[in-house]
């Protein structure tokens, strides 16, 4: 999987048996993409779509690394179609309802430029914070099931998270608060995940799964032994590990934090009743909170409205 875009790929994944139990505690709808452009009035009825004006980006570190090369972010976006990279020439963005639809003309710019025998999965337009606007941040978003986007959405005056998933970084760039620079991804400093019951330390601060029948462990690192090695990563058990303003949830592939909440195809995790939306079941039409009990996900919980 590739960095900072990982967990669009879980979602599209996973399956539809995880709705059936456990999951109605997220209780939420999953939230809109925020995105970086402005949607011009009446854009998203008949009106024609018109160029979206854009800020600047930083000029001093405007430079995205893109597979084997590195784009010039001012003129340039970076396209992915699987493995493949390329740089392709920056389009403006448009209105329109949806991030599809706003970024169709970069989109359309990369599978003009890039040459490849894959379907377009991936379009950069940073690769993190410092490639934006001051007050901007660089976030891993929604594009549609299997396609993600890294593009600078304006931030939070709190600091909490405003991406979609995570937001990108590269060394010392994360600028939502109470995160570091992990895997190009901002986590939050000091979590330490419950890995199947077992309280993570330091020294092995990892929650691994190696394949789909051992349990999750406590590890040093989560990286596959061999190319056949199948690894699902617990980034939480809680939302306390996560960004705040994000959520921990769990697909069919372990666990990770986003601040949209996919009803769909997760479950939130949760090691006490505390830790679950007080009105995350209002929409069964139930008025008493749900309750964190276990879950389909042997060793960890999940909030329940059962």
């Amino acid at each position: 999987m590739r960095p900072g875009l990982h967990h669009v790929q879980v979602a599209s994944l996973a399956v539809a048996a995880l709705v059936a139990t456990g999951f109605a505690a997220c209780g939420r709808t999953q939230s809109p993409s925020t995105q970086p452009v402005t949607v011009a009035p009446g854009a998203a009825g008949t009106e024609p779509l018109v160029a979206v004006e854009e800020p600047a980006g930083n000029p001093s570190t405007n430079r995205i690394q893109c597979g084997k090369e590195v784009c010039d972010a001012s003129s340039h976006v970076c396209c992915g179609f699987s493995t493949d990279k390329g740089c392709a020439p920056r389009k403006p963005a448009v209105s329109g309802p949806n991030a599809e639809d706003r970024f169709l003309p970069l989109i359309n710019s990369c599978k003009e430029n890039v040459a490849s025998e894959y379907s377009f999965d991936e379009l950069y337009l940073c690769d993190d914070s410092t490639d934006c606007p001051e007050g901007q941040v660089c976030c891993s978003q929604w594009l549609w099931s299997g396609a993600g986007l890294l593009a600078c959405l304006p931030a939070s005056e709190a600091g909490d998270q405003v991406c979609d998933y995570h937001e990108r970084c590269a060394g010392d760039t994360c600028r939502t608060r109470g995160t570091h620079c992990v895997k190009n991804e901002c986590h939050r400093v000091g979590a330490l995940i419950t890995c199947s019951g077992v309280a993570c330390s330091d020294d092995k601060p990892v929650c691994c799964q190696r394949g789909f029948q051992t349990p999750p462990t406590c590890e040093r690192d989560c990286e596959p032994a061999s190319e056949e090695d199948r690894v699902f990563e617990f980034e939480c058990s809680r939302s306390e590990h996560c960004p705040p303003g994000a959520w921990c949830q769990s697909g069919m592939f372990g666990s990770y934090c986003a601040k949209s909440i996919d009803v769909a195809n997760a479950v939130m995790l949760c090691e006490s009743d505390g830790d679950c939306m007080p009105d995350g079941c209002e929409w069964l039409g139930k008025k008493t909170p749900p309750t964190c009990k276990l879950g389909q996900r042997e060793g960890f919980k999940s909030c329940s409205c059962d």
